[in-house]
């Protein structure tokens, strides 16, 4: 990761909540400058979230992943594992290591913001 510029690190929350879906909206819908920001997720995750919100015409049909977009900080995540709308001791872990990492990354001076989306409270008293 280049410390020369600060970022903002965008954690996709529960893998089983709406969060990557929310993730994968936003970044669709704004604007922003890919060299200032970094992902913390999954990239399986992500593919399958995409898909879905692809089948279900939510994303543009010109649409370009978010993974060939933003930079990718890769949190381990078992595919067998995810299962929306459940809550789960895997999701829970999940959002826990993602926010770990982001506060080493903030801590590290390598990050200058950390922007969460939704996490499950009890996923996380789960893991």
């Amino acid at each position: 990761m280049n410390n020369s510029k600060k970022k903002i690190a965008i954690t996709t929350g529960d893998v089983n909540g709406i969060g990557t879906e929310v993730t994968i909206k936003a970044l669709n819908a704004l604007n922003l400058d890919a060299a200032n920001v970094v992902l913390i997720s999954n990239s399986a995750v992500l593919k399958f979230y995409e898909k879905l919100l692809k089948e279900s015409r939510y994303l543009p049909k010109n649409y370009v992943s978010v993974l060939d977009r933003f930079e990718l900080v890769e949190i381990p995540f078992a595919m067998e594992d995810i299962n929306p709308g459940s809550l789960t001791e895997q999701s829970g872990e999940f959002s826990f290591q993602s926010l770990i990492k982001a506060c080493d990354l903030a801590k590290s001076g390598q990050i200058s913001s950390i922007v969460t989306a939704p996490v499950s409270k009890e996923a996380l008293y789960l893991a």
